[in-house]
């Protein structure tokens, strides 16, 4: 479900009767599953700090070189 909401931005009541769910559940749901998905993430220091060794040079949305 939380996926779903991330690609397609649907609306909160929409996306609960599409699972057949409540909307204060798919609230729930969507919370609790970003709350996840945000605890694995690596914090933005240790991405920074690693960054270097393991990518090349990537562009920006704007076409800035980021080095």
């Amino acid at each position: 479900m939380v996926l779903v909401w991330f690609r397609k931005a649907e609306d909160v009541a929409r996306l609960g009767a599409g699972f057949d769910v409540s909307r204060a559940t798919t609230y729930r749901y969507r919370d609790d599953g970003i709350a996840v998905l945000a605890a694995q993430a690596p914090d933005l220091h240790t991405t920074l700090r690693g960054w270097p060794t393991t990518a090349g040079p990537i562009s920006s949305r704007t076409g800035t070189l980021l080095l």
